[in-house]
Parts: C-alpha cells; sequence; structure tokens
C-alpha cells in the first residue's frame, strides 16, 4: 500500500526491513543483499555522541533516534514486568567474560564503555527495534555465503570504521583466528566457520548485544548445547529447545498432530 506515513508503525521501510530478515534466516543472501543496501544507504550509519544518545535514549519516541528503522514500543513502553526482570537481572549479573574479550580495542571502542561498566555489569537499555547496521551486518554476512570476501569485509569495516576510534581496516590476511571455544562453531550452512564469517558473527554479537538478537544467531548457527548455573540450579540449553513445542491443547484437538522433537 505504499505507506509512507510515520504515524504508522509498519511503512514501506518496516516492512523492506522484515522482508530483508526474512530473506536472510531464509538464506536467500542475494536478495537480502539487495533489500537491505535499500535500507542501509537510506539510514547511513551513525557514529560518536550521536551513536551513543540513540542507543541510550528512552522510549516513548515522538520521533526515532538516529538510525532506526523501526521501534517496536514508540507508542509506549515495555511491560513493567518484562522490564523489571530484565533490567534488573543484566544489571545485577557481569557480562560473560567471552563476551568482554570480543572487544579487541577495549576503550577505543565506542561500545566497550557504553555497553558495560568497569565491573562488567550491564549499562546498555534493553531494545527492541531495528537499525541499519543490523542490514549492514546483514550483507556482510550474506556477501560471505556468496563467496564475495572483497564485499563483505567492505560492509564489516564501514561497521566497525564508525564504532572504534583510529580504526585501521581489517584485511583478509589480519583477520583474527577463529576461536574454537566459542559457542558457535558452524555458520548458517552447517560450514565449519572462516575467520571472516566468525568476525562478522562477532561484531553481530557485539553491535547488537541487549537487543534480542542473541537467541535467534544461536538457533541459526549450529543450535550449540551448553549450560549455566543460576540460583545453585545448572540449567541446559538442548539443541531441540531452539523450536517451541505445539501448544497441549492443539494436540488434544487435532490428534493427527505430531508434537516436535524433545517435547514427547
Amino acid at each position: 500500500m505504499n505507506q509512507i506515513d510515520e504515524e504508522y508503525i509498519f511503512t514501506v521501510d518496516v516492512a523492506k526491513a522484515y522482508l530483508a530478515r526474512t530473506y536472510f534466516w531464509a538464506q536467500d543472501w542475494k536478495n537480502a543483499v539487495a533489500t537491505a543496501k535499500e535500507l542501509l544507504d537510506k539510514y547511513p550509519l551513525i557514529e560518536g555522541e550521536e551513536y551513543e544518545a540513540m542507543i541510550q535514549s528512552t522510549p516513548p519516541f515522538t520521533t526515532k533516534p538516529g538510525n532506526v528503522i523501526l521501534c517496536s514500543y514508540n507508542r509506549g513502553t515495555l511491560s513493567t514486568a518484562f522490564k523489571t526482570r530484565y533490567s534488573t537481572d543484566s544489571r545485577r549479573r557481569p557480562v560473560s567474560l567471552k563476551f568482554a574479550e570480543l572487544f579487541k580495542e577495549k576503550e577505543k571502542d565506542i561500545r566497550y564503555k557504553l555497553f558495560f561498566d568497569k565491573t562488567f555489569l550491564n549499562t546498555k537499555r534493553l531494545n527492541m527495534q531495528i537499525r541499519s547496521a543490523e542490514m549492514c551486518l546483514i550483507m556482510a554476512e550474506s556477501y560471505a555465503h556468496l563467496q564475495d570476501e572483497d564485499n563483505a569485509l567492505l560492509y564489516l569495516n564501514s561497521l566497525r570504521a564508525k564504532r572504534i576510534t583510529d580504526y585501521v581496516p581489517l584485511t583478509m590476511s589480519s583477520l583474527p583466528a577463529v576461536d574454537n571455544s566459542a559457542l558457535v562453531t558452524v555458520d548458517a550452512e552447517g560450514k565449519a566457520l572462516t575467520p571472516l564469517m566468525a568476525s562478522i558473527l562477532n561484531e553481530r554479537r557485539k553491535e547488537l548485544y541487549m537487543e534480542g538478537d542473541r537467541w535467534f544467531e544461536l538457533k541459526r548457527n549450529g543450535r550449540p548445547e551448553f549450560w549455566v548455573g543460576y540460583n545453585g540450579i545448572k540449567s541446559t540449553t538442548w539443541k531441540y529447545l531452539y523450536t517451541f513445542p505445539l501448544w497441549k491443547q492443539d494436540l488434544r484437538v487435532n490428534p493427527n498432530l505430531v508434537q516436535n522433537e524433545g517435547y514427547e
């Protein structure tokens, strides 16, 4: 319907953002690149103080901050229970050491000081929005899957240059080695990570931290199994848990339905 009125949430640009995600998740890499590029050209990456203000902006918003394409709660705020649980828990528990170690440039990277403090407690505001940085990362990863290393590096460096002071672009020879102890060891196609793909996925993890992306990344890239301890209880993430169970009532109504693996 060519909706461009910002009074409506689902404008043409928002529809394109979801379409880019759909192509990306469906591994239609060429269409993911083309759709994401339209949005990245229209919402170019920002940096410095403007980036910091966007990341820490507090809803409700009258206008979308920075290069946000969709702010899913610009007509209100997150539910009190959800906001209280996640903002409180995330600030009380330190970020994982593995995550903090991804910031090789440390204080030169604006996100290192913006996302958590010196005691590694979270300081980034929980948000659920789509930003053009995600489109840039979609392009980098899609090009990598298409074996176009030059463009994959171009968009990876484009994002990093906006976040790291005195940035020196990465080259194929200067990419960090793959961390074989990381949770993700294969890409979305099930192939072992290359230094280029690992760097793109690590950059995505840093940039979209606290934006509801990590679970989908783990599901896309191998569904790794791991456990964490909390309140004296060991909680394990099994491979089957990346797919939700069918509702029991649906199974009762239709006996021909087969429950998803692991939930029998």
